[in-house]
Formats: C-alpha cells, sequence, structure tokens
C-alpha cells in the first residue's frame, strides 16, 4: 500500500481514473472488489492495475469492478491507496506540469547562479550529482529540461536535452539543444568523454570540462569542442 503522506487523493485518483475503462463482460466474473459476481453482458468498469506494477516479480492489481465499487474505491483515499502503489506521473502529466512552471526568469530566480569565463552559466550550490533538477509531481526532471521548454522549444518524442558545451550545471539557454540518447552517447565517444572522464564523479567531470573550455578559448577563440584540439 501507498505511503498516505506521499500523495493526495487527486493525485491517486487520477492515477486509479486513467487505468479504468468501462467493458461489457463475456461471461460471469466475480468483481475485483466485493467478490461478488457480475452476469455476462453487464457494463462494468475494468482497472488495468496502472500505477500498481512496482513489483516487476508479481502481476498488477487489476480487474473488473461492479460500477459501485468503483465510485466507492474512488471517493475514498483509504481504499485507492490499495489499488494505487505508485503516482509516478506520465510524461503527458509532466509536459502539461511544465508548462505550469513559471517563466524562465522565475525558474532562474530560484538559483544562485554565476557566469563562468567561457560563457556557460552556472547552477551552484547543494547539487550532489551535479545535475540540478527541478520536482515536478514528485519527479525530479532535469532543470535544463524544463528551462528548455519553459524557453518555448517543443521536445520531440524520445528526445533529450543535451549541453553543447558538455557542462552539466550550465543553464545558458545558447548551450541547449535536444537531441536523441544516441547522439548523446556517440558524442560522448567522439569528444573523448568515455576515456578522459574515466573514473571521475560527475562534479569532477564538471571542473574538466570547465578548464577544458578556457583551454580552447585561449587556444583558439572558441571554447566549443572543435577537432582540431581532439587532435
Amino acid at each position: 500500500m501507498i505511503e498516505d503522506r506521499l500523495v493526495t487523493h487527486e493525485q491517486l485518483l487520477t492515477v486509479f481514473h486513467r487505468g479504468s475503462k468501462g467493458i461489457t463482460t463475456k461471461s460471469s466474473v466475480c468483481c475485483f472488489f466485493c467478490n461478488l459476481p457480475i452476469p455476462a453482458g453487464c457494463w462494468v468498469m475494468h482497472y488495468s492495475g496502472y500505477g500498481s506494477h512496482v513489483d516487476v516479480t508479481r502481476d498488477k492489481d487489476s480487474g473488473p469492478l461492479h460500477r459501485g465499487c468503483w465510485k466507492r474505491i474512488a471517493r475514498s483515499k483509504f481504499l485507492l491507496r490499495f489499488y494505487v502503489h505508485t503516482t509516478r506521473p506520465t510524461p503527458e502529466m509532466l509536459e502539461t506540469e511544465i508548462a505550469r512552471s513559471g517563466t524562465v526568469e522565475q525558474l532562474l530566480s530560484e538559483r544562485e547562479l554565476v557566469w563562468h569565463g567561457s560563457g556557460c552559466l552556472l547552477v551552484v550550490g547543494k547539487s550532489a550529482e551535479c545535475r540540478p533538477r527541478k520536482k515536478v509531481r514528485g519527479s525530479n526532471v532535469p532543470l535544463a529540461r524544463v528551462l528548455f521548454q519553459r524557453a518555448g522549444f517543443t521536445i520531440e518524442r524520445g528526445n533529450v536535452v543535451k549541453h553543447a558545451c558538455d557542462v552539466s550545471i550550465c543553464v545558458n539557454l545558447a548551450h541547449l539543444i535536444q537531441g536523441t540518447r544516441s547522439e548523446n552517447t556517440r558524442e560522448a565517444f567522439t569528444r573523448g568523454r568515455h576515456t578522459r572522464y574515466e573514473g571521475l564523479t560527475p562534479c569532477e567531470k564538471v571542473q574538466l570540462t570547465l578548464a577544458d573550455r578556457l583551454e580552447r578559448l585561449q587556444l583558439y577563440g572558441n571554447p566549443d569542442w572543435c577537432k582540431e584540439w581532439a587532435d
């Protein structure tokens, strides 16, 4: 059962409703809630178990429900907690909430920022992984992604927001671009990150990258990665 202090009735109901649909029974079945029989040909609500598949070693909590039983569950936060085990939002829910998260200026005003000599706008302060995040409906979403969307850019399905500067704590919109995960992985090899960063913590990688950017700025007049510097 999901912990009561973590969620609201509205959150539980949203998940429960999303996982339910009306069906007509093809044969006699028993109600998933009251265990009383439901004759064939009856219009019932079927709960698919959406939001309950936490432990992959067991089945989802799913089954048919009398309409009255479905309504009884929906009205009670106590009962919903037995059927909804996680309220992790769907991508669609996250997109909707991000759209309400404030302007870019408001989001940046919540952070301590420092401009770096290489052109990066750095988020400083507490960030264990050196990857600033924004809490959205209980999920930790990369701050770069939230800012990118709030700046008016549309992220194509399946894409991620990448840092063209390779600095994970940078929130300079000019350094944020979207791309696929495979592109991000490929760049790790072409730019030498897979070997140069081996054994380093995320924050150590940030420090090394910033030093590299200053070096490239001094050598080539451009802090961004270039083939000449790699050679």
